[in-house]
């Protein structure tokens, strides 16, 4: 009954049934395999830098089976259920936060138990805890005015990172060169307005919460990873071969920031701009209206959703190429002249699918990646990416020779996208060539 009532609460008052951090993380696209296995390395990087939380949870999950106590079995069940959906969604970039909820339902079981600890065993269980607390990494207690200081402290090979050691040099008291109580903090949002004017202003930002905070209300914040933007938030993530948790990073549409600016629609993309005009009508209309009620079930069952151009916002700024037709059993598609492109990245396309092994490339630039398509479906990818996000490398600038990746000569494709890794370099496909 309780979660009936919220959600009957959070239709009414936020027009959806679900927080905006839920539609900015869960739809993503992002194939659901590398989500288990990110939230298995979450799980995997809690036991190594916090082991104390893992040890309560299983002996939590396993006391009420040894001691037969089926009251508590379900109560057991859920926080599987949870550690379950944890690693469902990819686990989270700060280490240890999603599983703060399991802990403290976890001891809640273990203090519930039937089981009489005499004080010595209570006094060698509470030195053992401390002492795993203790031999932890990164200890509270142990914190030295370098914690934080070297990369390894705040990240690991998977992007999983200990925020506290993050913001740790900066804010924290014992921390050298931090601010002070009462002293001046930077306020990096700030620095970018212009003669200091106390006129309302939007900035892009990917840390929201304290560049939000630093910058003051004066200041509007617009959320890159679309945490707290309902419009970003229901538009799909640029496409990123590697990518961390949480940090699903959405274009921000051209005229956006204006239209936060002034409060008048200046979207450009006139379809995205009639779907603002309904979800602003959900997120500050009257809660009252009859017209807002209806729209909230328009939004609910998905009729708004055609409105929205995903291609167009999940490769941004793609320069796109049709290469000419080809007769059948003619030479291959070929590129005729050089192309310059930018950051958006570069999309070749001919009128029938290619099974060709061999393709090669003569591009300036920097460093970059291939995907091969059918369509707007991604069905390769070169080169191969490796585990750990910090280990990525793209294919080197210059005249390559490339094999087309087994999915890709198998099912056939009939665009190529050339995405750069360098978003500050202007790159220059020289020479395409595909196939024999």
């Amino acid at each position: 009954m309780p979660l009936v009532a919220w959600f009957a609460f959070s239709l009414f008052y936020y027009g959806f049934l679900f927080p905006n951090t839920a539609y900015a993380k869960l739809g993503t696209g992002i194939p659901a395999g590398e989500l288990w296995m990110q939230g298995l390395r979450y799980l995997q990087n809690s036991l190594t830098r916090d082991p104390l939380t893992l040890i309560v949870i299983v002996t939590a999950l396993c006391f009420p089976f040894i001691f037969r106590q089926r009251k508590r079995i379900p109560a057991a069940l859920g926080i599987v259920l949870y550690l379950v959906y944890i690693v469902r969604i990819g686990g989270d970039f700060m280490s240890g936060r999603f599983l703060t909820p399991p802990l403290f339902f976890s001891v809640l079981l273990l203090i519930r138990m039937p089981v009489r600890i005499g004080p010595k065993t209570g006094i060698g269980l509470t030195i053992a805890a401390v002492l795993i607390g203790m031999a932890t990494p990164h200890s509270p207690l142990l914190s030295g005015p370098q914690y934080g200081q070297g990369h390894d402290d705040v990240l690991d090979a998977f992007m999983i990172a200990d925020e506290r050691a993050f913001y740790y040099r900066k804010t924290g008291l014992a921390a050298p060169g931090s601010s002070k109580p009462g002293s001046a903090r930077p306020s990096e949002p700030k620095r970018e307005l212009s003669g200091g004017a106390n006129a309302f202003q939007v900035v892009e930002r990917d840390t929201t919460g304290m560049s939000g905070y630093l910058a003051g209300p004066e200041v509007h914040v617009i959320d890159v990873y679309a945490l707290s933007d309902p419009l970003l938030a229901r538009l799909p993530m640029i496409y990123a071969p590697k990518w961390r948790t949480g940090h699903f990073r959405r274009h921000v549409p051209d005229g956006y920031k204006e239209t936060l600016a002034t409060g008048d629609n200046r979207l450009e993309d006139p379809n995205l701009a009639a779907y603002y005009d309904q979800l602003a009508l959900v997120t500050r209309g009257p809660l009252f209206s009859t017209e807002r009620f209806m729209t909230v079930l328009r939004f609910q069952w998905g009729a708004y959703d055609p409105l929205i151009d995903k291609e167009r916002y999940r490769f941004p700024n793609l320069r796109r190429i049709v290469l000419p037709t080809q007769e059948k059993g003619s030479a291959p598609p070929r590129l005729e002249t050089p192309v310059a492109f930018e950051k958006g990245g570069l999309a070749l396309s001919w009128q029938d699918c290619r099974y060709d092994g061999e393709l090669e490339l003569e591009i300036e630039g920097g460093p970059y990646y291939l995907l091969f398509m059918q369509d707007t479906e991604i069905i390769g990818l070169l080169p191969n990416m490796p585990p750990s996000p910090l280990d990525v490398t793209g294919i080197e600038p210059g005249n390559t020779c490339l094999q087309a990746p087994p999915a890709a000569r198998n099912a056939g494709f009939n665009a190529l996208r050339i995405m750069p890794f360098d978003s500050r370099t202007t790159y220059r496909l020289n020479a395409f060539n595909l196939g024999k």
